[in-house]
């Protein structure tokens, strides 16, 4: 039975009044019968990501360090890819997240990330298009299923945003921090240049149109997996691709009692016929709220409608 839920985008800002996502909408009186507990969010999430959070917290409450949704990804390859060369001398890894974009007037807006159905097909396409390619600049794509890594045979000093903040938003305009943000964008756009000649597109005939590497990490940030006890980690339903291939490894993807996902995935998982989970958290516009029972909201909201306060309201 599903006991928890997290929605990734489920809060939106409209005229500075905080509301629901309208996916959510059918659940929206039971939601404001519960208790709000709101908080400040200095991130945008995905599901892979949050959930890469949360199992951090555990290892970091151990102290044994940080973990990243890289090096959750990373650790599901195959033994046998460890003993390959340029495996063995990689100093960085990334998760590689694919997009299509559209150009929104002067700018090109990032189709969100559950709206791509991406296949683990494209992902062996897009491997073989371009590692040929990226040898030359000490470069490597993987594949685990339709999740794509990259290994670089240096460190580059680059400070590339979690791919939550290009889901569904425009691309960034300004350049990207670090020494190397130069010669990273260039080889980023050489990428987008290759896919228009040589195009990727879904099996729906979406194009893909480039690639988003994030959440670097070292080979010393990811020695901590080992303290991961997955025995202790709850069963998880999304229907996230990436989240979805590491769940599986780990067989978390059955017997759910907590939900992952966008708003719009929602209605998937959760019918409407279905008890309403007794938890939940919602996040979106720079903020989360947790929602928890209250018999007191729940008989105040009988008598007239209650809103979406926002942070630091009570």
């Amino acid at each position: 039975m599903i006991e928890r839920v997290v929605i990734t985008d489920a809060l939106l800002s409209e005229e500075k009044k905080i509301r629901l996502h309208p996916a959510l909408l059918a659940w929206q009186k039971d939601l404001l019968a519960k208790r709000q507990n709101w908080q400040v969010e200095d991130e945008p999430w995905t599901p892979l990501s949050w959930f890469a959070a949360e199992v951090s917290r555990s290892v970091v409450e151990k102290g044994q360090g940080e973990l990243s949704a890289t090096s959750l990804l990373a650790a599901e390859l195959p033994a046998e890819l460890w003993t390959q060369a340029d495996v063995v001398d990689a100093q960085q890894y990334w998760v590689v997240s694919p997009y299509h974009a559209r150009l929104n007037r002067a700018e090109l807006r990032v189709m969100p990330e559950h709206m791509l159905d991406w296949s683990a097909a494209e992902a062996e396409q897009m491997c073989v298009l371009l590692n040929p390619w990226l040898r030359d600049s000490g470069m490597k794509l993987h594949r685990l299923g339709c999740v794509l890594l990259l290994w670089t045979d240096r460190v580059w000093d680059v400070q590339s945003p979690s791919f939550a903040h290009i889901s569904g938003h425009n691309l960034p305009n300004t350049p990207l921090a670090g020494a190397d943000a130069g010669v990273w964008t260039r080889l980023m756009t050489e990428i987008q240049m290759m896919l228009h000649q040589y195009p990727i597109s879904t099996a729906q005939g979406v194009p893909i149109h480039g690639l988003w590497a994030w959440q670097a990490i070292t080979r010393q940030n990811y020695d901590v997996i080992a303290a991961v006890d997955w025995g202790n980690i709850e069963a998880v339903a999304t229907r996230d691709a990436y989240l979805q291939v590491l769940l599986q490894a780990h067989d978390k993807a059955r017997e759910a009692t907590c939900i992952i996902s966008t708003a719009e995935d929602l209605p998937m998982l959760l019918s409407e016929t279905m008890p309403l989970p007794a938890s939940w958290l919602l996040l979106g516009e720079g903020q989360s709220v947790e929602l928890s029972p209250s018999w007191w909201r729940r008989g105040r909201a009988l008598c007239y409608q209650t809103t979406w306060k926002g942070v630091c309201t009570k």
